[in-house]
């Protein structure tokens, strides 16, 4: 036999969401992100074309955006679809990869070349920024609504 915590479940999910967005406005909570290049410098925004200091991991907000939630009767989900948020949230050492159509101003046929024979370091090392993760304060305000919800039905 299920008992249905439904309610309970999409108040969780709230919260949590209420609490991941926290962590994207303040830029890391509790430990501050370290920032992105993006956000030292002036850039031209993808959004609307101004130029602007940015935040980190918010350009666009397309990432932010996308945290929902799902519940059902005893469950509780909270992420986004987003491909690269593990990217963002674990980090990431990547070689760049560039595909080449033409050498010396001719046309080759397409194919697939690491750039590293390039004296500039052609590795980028994405920093983890963890956004997806609950602070102590919504650890104990799910353990106090768990409590309030056992003792309710006793």
């Amino acid at each position: 036999m299920s008992i249905d915590v439904s309610f309970v479940m999409r108040e969780i999910g709230e919260r949590v969401t209420r609490s991941i967005m926290m962590n994207f406005r303040e830029g890391g909570r509790p430990v501050k992100w370290k920032p992105s290049q993006r956000s030292k410098n002036a850039h031209i925004s993808k959004k609307d074309g101004k130029s602007r200091l940015g935040k980190t991991l918010i350009d666009t907000g397309k990432l932010m955006r996308s945290i929902h939630y799902k519940f059902d009767k005893q469950t509780v989900t909270v992420g986004t679809n987003i491909a690269y948020a593990s990217t963002h949230q674990f980090g990431a050492k990547k070689n760049i990869v560039r595909k080449i159509t033409q050498a010396f101003g001719r046309p080759i046929k397409a194919k697939m070349v690491n750039v590293s024979a390039h004296k500039r370091n052609m590795t980028i090392n994405i920093e983890a920024r963890p956004f997806l993760m609950l602070q102590d304060s919504d650890k104990q305000y799910i353990t106090d609504l768990a409590k309030k919800y056992i003792v309710g039905n006793l």
